[in-house]
């Protein structure tokens, strides 16, 4: 399982003393997102959500989600994501790159797009087993989490494996 990092630098609310991040794109080095809490941990938990917000706006405009985060070594002043909370986003942005609604993507799939809205809901949160072979062997699927084949486009990066919808 595949894991990218945020990083984020934390001052101290000048009025209340309480940690305030703001993570930074990997690219730009440009300021991503502002998150606050009583506490570190309240606060940590705030900017990944917002981010996971943001990133989900970013897959709607076809703009490469990985663009802001970096595959490298975590550090203590990292926020994780892992490949199992970007899977639903993963299969939304090849979704729109390819121009496809979820109706389309379901019937190519040979389930219902009720059933397949649940994959990009994140709070649903899929396995790879769920999309995987054992749902309906016959449709036609992501690769590797759906069968199909790989994409060429190196821009799209592991987002890139499920461009065969």
């Amino acid at each position: 399982m595949s894991t990218y990092f945020l990083a984020y630098e934390t001052v101290a609310d000048r009025e209340t003393g309480y940690p305030v991040l703001s993570a930074r794109s990997t690219v730009t080095g440009k300021v991503f997102a502002v998150a606050g809490g009583e506490t570190f941990e309240e606060a940590k938990a705030q900017l990944k959500q917002m981010v996971m917000g943001s990133i989900g706006s970013m897959v709607t405009c076809k703009e490469n989600p990985l663009s802001i985060l970096s595959a490298d070594e975590f550090s203590e002043h990292m926020v994780a994501f892992n490949s199992q909370e970007l899977f639903p986003l993963f299969l939304m942005f090849q979704r729109y790159l390819l121009g496809l609604t979820q109706a389309e993507v379901a019937e190519r799939m040979g389930i219902s797009q009720p059933a397949y809205a649940k994959y990009e809901d994140h709070d649903a949160n899929p396995t790879m087993a769920a999309v995987g072979d054992r749902e309906n062997p016959g449709a036609k699927r992501c690769h590797p989490l759906m069968g199909g084949s790989p994409s060429s486009d190196p821009e799209l990066g592991p987002w890139a494996e499920c461009s065969s919808l």
